[in-house]
């Protein structure tokens, strides 16, 4: 009996999961996409990520990585060159934070996931208490302060606390860090209520540790002031990130 397959960590389902050249008019065929396909071509020739640090994203081996990345880009290059649809759909993968495709769609009862479960340790030390503050990514510690470009090598968090309506400053201690600064930062984050984070620009590894926390992250603009940013935050004039930027 073959193996199965293991789960491939992906961090969101395409919205737009379908793709149809125009200028045929026979009967189009489709070629398949899997989603963890996807997650593959969306890693490496989007974010130009290196193949190392796209498998560790997707919770598989190197050569496992290779070996979906090599079909993705099969299956495209059969849809431009012979003139097919794109269907983004099914496959083997997890969103993590409880969802687990092949989990809900194949496995027994008694057989877990280990993708479906958080491979990072990420604790809320407050309990039930709402994660409702906000973090702004700042070169200072004031609310005049201007957005840091980079949020886990930020010098500081600059906090907005609704009920209280003040301003809490929090110095990076994960600015100097290796790697994993954006591990550190978000349990510092979670363990002083932050549930939003506006930022410039965030990257792949930080971006899948907040989505993890179930923390939402939003773009702010290049020059404004924290206050600036917060305003318009509050105003919805903020664009929800969806994935990472940077």
């Amino acid at each position: 009996m073959p193996r199965r397959p293991k789960c491939r960590r992906v961090a969101y389902e395409p919205p737009i999961t379908s793709f149809v050249p125009g200028g045929n008019g026979d009967e189009i065929e489709y070629v398949t996409l899997k989603v963890e396909e996807f997650e593959a071509i969306r890693l490496k020739d989007h974010l130009n990520l290196e193949q190392e640090e796209a498998a560790a994203l997707m919770d598989v081996s190197r050569p496992t990585y290779q070996r979906i990345l090599t079909e993705a880009r099969r299956k495209i290059a059969e849809a431009l060159i012979m003139g097919k649809a794109i269907s983004i759909e099914g496959g083997n993968y997890c969103l993590g934070k409880g969802y687990c495709r092949r989990q809900k769609r194949r496995l027994q009862k008694h057989e877990t996931c280990p993708a479906q479960e958080s491979s990072i340790a990420i604790t809320n030390s407050r309990g039930n208490i709402a994660l409702d503050k906000i973090a702004i990514c700042a070169s200072g510690s004031s609310s005049s302060s201007t957005i840091d470009e980079r949020f886990g090598r930020c010098p500081f968090f600059v906090i907005w606390d609704a009920d209280q309506r003040n301003y809490t400053a929090v110095k990076n201690t994960g600015l100097d860090d290796a790697q994993g600064a954006g591990t550190a930062v978000t349990q510092a984050l979670l363990n002083h209520g932050v549930g939003t984070v506006i930022t410039r620009r965030i990257g792949p590894k930080a971006f899948a540790v907040l989505n993890q926390a179930g923390i939402k992250v939003y773009a702010a603009q290049s020059g404004d002031t924290v206050e600036t940013a917060l305003q318009q935050y509050l105003d919805g004039k903020l664009d929800e990130l969806k994935q990472a930027n940077n």
